[in-house]
């Protein structure tokens, strides 16, 4: 009996670690860059800092994220478009999800200005990590999001949640980059809060 418990326990774990590592990651990226065969207006290549900067409008997110319903950094420079973006800086990110809405709170843990941040979230009912990279193709920008969902709570429940949760986000960071893409190379600015 205990070698079949073993054994057991055993290939749980391997399920586990498989399950675990498919959860784990939900990626996409897009160049932003001239496509005139395929658009009827003309599409501008957009610089990595211009992307970025865009990017790191935390208002801006719920402009190109269909699942963000608001965002904003929640330290008192919050309203100053010059404030600086830091390690330890924290924001507020409002998300629908199926039939309800949910409040995450992240902390940028890494930041290169132009090029890179990823923030985390302390606190909210899935643990995720995100980042954005932004880095030169060519004349314009290969912008890449990450998205990790750790280990979701729940024993079993979680487990077999996981890759659904990892599927949907997936899914959602393909067309938020496709959204994100048609407004940069129409030309949008930064604007709102930094």
């Amino acid at each position: 009996m205990v070698a079949r418990a073993d054994t057991i326990a055993a290939e749980l774990a391997a399920a586990e670690a498989q399950l675990a590592a498919f959860a784990r990651t939900a990626a996409g990226h897009v160049r932003l860059a001239a496509q005139q065969q395929r658009h009827p207006r003309p599409r501008r290549p957009r610089p990595p800092q211009d992307v970025f900067a865009f990017l790191a409008i935390r208002s801006n997110d719920a402009v190109w994220m269909a699942a963000v319903v608001e965002s904003q950094w929640l330290d008192a420079d919050a309203g100053d478009p010059a404030a600086p973006i830091g390690v330890g800086r924290r924001g507020r990110m409002v998300m629908k999800l199926p039939g309800r809405r949910a409040e995450f709170i992240d902390e940028v843990i890494e930041y290169e200005p132009g090029r890179r941040i990823a923030h985390p979230t302390v606190q909210g009912p899935i643990p995720l990590r995100t980042a954005c990279l932004c880095e030169p193709a060519g004349d314009a920008c290969r912008a890449t999001v990450v998205g990790e969902v750790d280990p979701i709570p729940g024993g079993v429940f979680g487990r077999l949640a996981a890759p659904v949760v990892t599927g949907v986000i997936r899914r959602g960071f393909k067309t938020d980059l496709a959204k994100l893409k048609n407004i940069l190379e129409a030309g949008a600015r930064p604007t709102g809060d930094k």
